[in-house]
């Protein structure tokens, strides 16, 4: 189509005899869509509905509609197993044992010969097990001490030996925050006992806390014993 009408403007512009003179590019455009033009507008084949695109149109119809970024939601993810809270007063109401109940502490502990009951306890400013190692309570607080008659229900001496075990014992009392049993060097620490036991022989060992002496009152309604044992616990009903 463009070199039909280059053919025609070179001869409409040599038909004087004239040399065709030099054009610039843009020149040269103008002459061809002028010479398009002429064509067209005297074809009678041309209609203005003959389905002849306009060159803008085409260029606007090349180009991508704007699509809204759809974001993308992730499924929840169920987890394998259920979501234990991870607060430290959390108690499970089922595994909640009364003591010497189905599973004792020293089964737990790992030494199913021995027994270990809950015998009581007592608020004092100090405790001593020899002249050499004593415990005294803080300014403004005090100690309590939780009891526990350790015997060994064996017929031959035996070793007990929780200083080794990765323990932890908390008590709550009356459905208060947890307190978490001191470490001491004291030789009646149950939560730090290593020793042995004749036959059927009985030591009274202690749990030690230390708590504001303001907050104690004259009796406790409920006292709760939590043994974790790695990922295992128990929960004993104390009173």
């Amino acid at each position: 189509m463009s070199l039909l009408l280059l053919g025609m403007v070179g001869s409409m512009l040599t038909g004087c005899g004239k040399a065709i003179p030099e054009m610039t590019e843009e020149q040269h455009k103008l002459v061809v869509q002028y010479a398009a033009d002429v064509l067209l507008k005297y074809d009678k084949n041309y209609q203005k509905n003959s389905g002849i695109v306009d060159p803008d149109k085409l260029a606007q119809a090349d180009q991508k509609p704007d699509i809204p970024e759809i974001p993308i939601v992730e499924e929840n993810v169920l987890p394998d197993e259920p979501v234990i809270p991870s607060d430290p007063g959390f108690i499970d109401a089922d595994k909640v044992e009364e003591s010497g109940g189905v599973r004792s502490m020293a089964q737990m502990l790992g030494y199913p010969e021995f027994s270990i009951e809950y015998a009581g306890y007592e608020i004092t400013q100090s405790h001593s097990t020899d002249e050499y190692v004593s415990m005294d309570a803080a300014e403004g607080k005090v100690l309590i001490l939780f009891h526990f008659d350790v015997t060994n229900q064996g017929a031959t001496e035996a070793e007990l030996n929780i200083r080794d075990i990765n323990t932890r014992f908390r008590i709550f009392i009356n459905h208060g925050k947890q307190n978490n049993t001191l470490a001491t060097w004291l030789s009646d620490d149950l939560s730090k006992f290593k020793g042995s036991f004749a036959a059927g022989e009985t030591k009274d060992l202690v749990l030690v806390i230390e708590v504001n002496e303001d907050t104690i009152s004259e009796n406790f309604d409920t006292i709760q014993l939590i043994l974790k044992l790695e990922e295992d616990s128990l929960t004993i009903n104390l009173e």
